[in-house]
């Protein structure tokens, strides 16, 4: 699935929440150079296995993840420099303590939120 919606340029929100994402072990480049995404719904990621996952994605405001359990970050980061405008990383209210103490989440305290919170955001996502 690497790079499956790389260089998607129009693309503008995208929900995968529905798909069998708790296998994808490598989002490195699936989702690079969407210039236009604001808003991203990833299903029950286990895993965020390389840096920067996301990857110039100047536009990405919103990362939205409503699975059951923290995902693992495994080399550090998520997001690349050229991805510099998430307003928040939104998450499951019973899981908000989780992922603000687990390692690598801690560089991201300040932008979890719980899903539960923004429906005007969220939208129906849980």
């Amino acid at each position: 699935m690497r790079s499956i919606f790389y260089n998607c340029t129009n693309l503008t929100s995208l929900d995968v929440s529905n798909w069998e994402t708790g296998n994808v072990t490598n989002m490195n480049g699936m989702f690079n150079s969407c210039d236009k995404l604001e808003t991203l719904v990833l299903g029950n990621i286990k895993l965020f296995n390389s840096n920067n996952n996301l990857q110039r994605l100047g536009a990405l405001k919103h990362l939205i993840l409503p699975g059951d359990t923290v995902p693992v970050i495994s080399g550090g980061t998520i997001f690349d420099a050229n991805t510099p405008n998430v307003e928040g990383i939104y998450v499951p209210q019973r899981l908000l303590a989780e992922y603000e103490n687990a390692t690598n989440w801690i560089q991201y305290a300040d932008l979890l939120k719980a899903i539960e919170d923004y429906p005007e955001i969220c939208g129906g996502v849980l």
